[in-house]
C-alpha cells in the first residue's frame, strides 16, 4: 500500500478529498449520485470512508467535479496538478500495463458521461 505525504493511504485521504471536490463544485451529495447513477446512499459512504469507489465512479468523479484522480487520491498536494500518473508508475506502485488500463477506463468514462450529457466543472 503506497503512503501518501504525511503517511495516508488512498483511503485515508479519498473521503477528505471527496467533500474538498464537492465544495469545489458546488455539489451536493445529491446532486453527485444523479450525475453518477449512484444512490445518495452510496456517496455517503464514500464521504464517511465506509466504502471506496470502483475505479469507473472515481474517473467519472474526478470529470463531474473537474479535480484529477491523483488528487483525490492524494498523489498530489494541489488539484490543478495533473501529472502524477508517471511517478506513481516510477516508484513501482503502478505497472504500465496497468497505467495504461487506468488511462482507457478513464477514457471510457468520460465518452460515457459525454453521451450522457454530463459535462465537467468548469474551472472558475
Amino acid at each position: 500500500m503506497v503512503k501518501r505525504a504525511g503517511g495516508q493511504t488512498a483511503a485515508e485521504v479519498f473521503p477528505v478529498r471527496l467533500k474538498a471536490a464537492l465544495n469545489r463544485a458546488e455539489l451536493q451529495q445529491k446532486a453527485l449520485a444523479q450525475k453518477l447513477g449512484k444512490t445518495e446512499g452510496a456517496i455517503t459512504n464514500w464521504i464517511n470512508g465506509d466504502h471506496q469507489p470502483r475505479l469507473n465512479d472515481l474517473a467519472a468523479i474526478s470529470i463531474v467535479t473537474g479535480v484529477p484522480v491523483d488528487w483525490l487520491l492524494g498523489l498530489t498536494t494541489n488539484p490543478e496538478e495533473k501529472a502524477a500518473f508517471r511517478s506513481v508508475i516510477a516508484e513501482g506502485a503502478l505497472s504500465a500495463p496497468a497505467a495504461a488500463r487506468v488511462a482507457e477506463t478513464l477514457q471510457g468514462v468520460q465518452d460515457e458521461l459525454k453521451k450522457a450529457g454530463v459535462r465537467p466543472k468548469s474551472k472558475p
